[in-house]
């Protein structure tokens, strides 16, 4: 489990990296990554979501929450952050 968490760990890290690093992007480029990146942490929450997930685990799941809810206040999408938090 602990090789799983990882490898999971350094694939958002990487994709996030990408979404920190386009500083330079148009407006357009960076929201559809923005979007992008939303929807994959959504995604993962959804495999590792502690009570239904199709394979829970909470510590992952919660740091997967915390890397979404630091995107979606880059996006100023407080409703949504609220949600998370």
């Amino acid at each position: 489990q602990n090789q799983i968490e990882k490898g999971i760990n350094g694939i958002l890290e990487r994709v996030g990296g990408a979404a920190a690093s386009s500083f330079g992007h148009d407006d357009e480029e960076k929201l559809e990554l923005h979007r992008t990146l939303k929807s994959m942490y959504n995604a993962t929450l959804d495999v590792f979501r502690p009570n239904g997930g199709s394979f829970p685990n909470e510590r992952l799941w919660f740091k997967t929450n915390l890397k979404l809810g630091q995107l979606l206040h880059e996006m100023n999408e407080i409703s949504q952050l609220q949600m998370v938090i």
